[in-house]
């Protein structure tokens, strides 16, 4: 048990039963997470209580503790990562890499890596569609010399670019099709095709507010916001897109008032964070303007809680 020893909250009597219950709720948190090995989440309920109680050093030491623990797994997943890498199995090695980068989400240095072999996936499942397209190719001693004795009297013609561009953007279309929308938006941002074709733009809009209503649908909402705002970078083509933009963006926001209305009371850090969330993405919204404030009030009262201050 991390969190034996830990001291109660020094407060003043009569704030004694709202601060008692809102440390009771984050240690809870903390230790569940803890036990369950989610290393990074549980840091979330710790720094709060040492946010709240700030003499007690055991904080500091739990928050010390697990970051070495973070540390040392993510360090052994990179690890096995490498090993998988090099035997050739791809999928696993990044499968690895964003397990390591779930662990600690800020360390942007994972980030490289991750891109190198998604990039190597994508290659690898486009050179699979290529290869069923073109059909089985003949390894015979015969069909090779036939081949090379063909390529010595006919010239080799190279596609054109126009034509190359119009095949890289008839593939974006089959992957919107088929609802790979991730792999879309890595290919075209990639490839920079997006850059004056407006039909690529409208695919890449597309596929982030088809991302963006899933992840709503799974109650996925931060992600959900991430992909709404991402969507807003491109210069929208149509007024139907961008009208259909804007609902989405109001929908989700609203959808984070809620949740974030919902956690005033038991995890305040993280209702404000949701708050300036749905602000980011409708900050027209009275609604939420007001909940944040009031969260503001709350973050300001906590801090003069636990500095004594009148």
């Amino acid at each position: 048990m991390l969190f034996v020893g830990c001291a109660q909250v020094p407060v003043s009597p009569e704030d004694a039963a709202n601060v008692e219950e809102f440390s009771r709720f984050h240690r809870q948190q903390a230790q569940q997470l803890i036990d369950s090995g989610s290393y990074y989440q549980a840091l979330i309920h710790v720094e709060i209580l040492a946010m709240v109680d700030q003499g007690n050093g055991r904080y500091r030491k739990n928050i010390r503790e697990l970051w070495e623990r973070i540390r040392s797994r993510k360090q052994k997943l990179l690890e096995q990562s490498q090993v998988a890498g090099k035997k050739g199995d791809v999928q696993k090695a990044y499968q690895l890499l964003l397990t390591a980068l779930s662990l600690d989400p800020e360390d942007t240095s994972l980030l490289p890596l991750l891109r190198k072999h998604y990039s190597a996936e994508l290659r690898g499942e486009q050179r699979k569609k290529q290869a069923i397209y073109a059909g089985t190719r003949n390894d015979s001693k015969t069909q090779d010399k036939q081949d090379k004795k063909t390529s010595q009297v006919i010239p080799v013609t190279m596609p054109s670019v126009a034509v190359q561009a119009e095949s890289s953007v008839g593939n974006l279309r089959e992957l919107f099709l088929q609802g790979k929308y991730q792999s879309l938006i890595s290919e075209a941002e990639s490839s920079g095709l997006a850059q004056g074709n407006s039909e690529v733009t409208e695919l890449l809009v597309k596929s982030h507010l088809a991302l963006a209503k899933l992840q709503r649908s799974a109650g996925e909402l931060e992600k959900a916001a991430y992909y709404a705002v991402r969507a807003s970078a491109y210069q929208t083509p149509s007024t139907d897109l961008e009208n259909e933009q804007i609902q989405i963006r109001k929908d989700v926001a609203l959808a984070l008032l809620e949740e974030g209305k919902s956690l005033l009371r038991i995890d305040l850090e993280r209702a404000v964070h949701i708050l300036e969330k749905a602000k980011e993405l409708d900050n027209q919204d009275g609604g939420i303007q007001l909940a944040l404030e009031r969260a503001y009030r709350l973050k300001d009262n906590l801090s003069r809680i636990k500095g004594g201050a009148p």
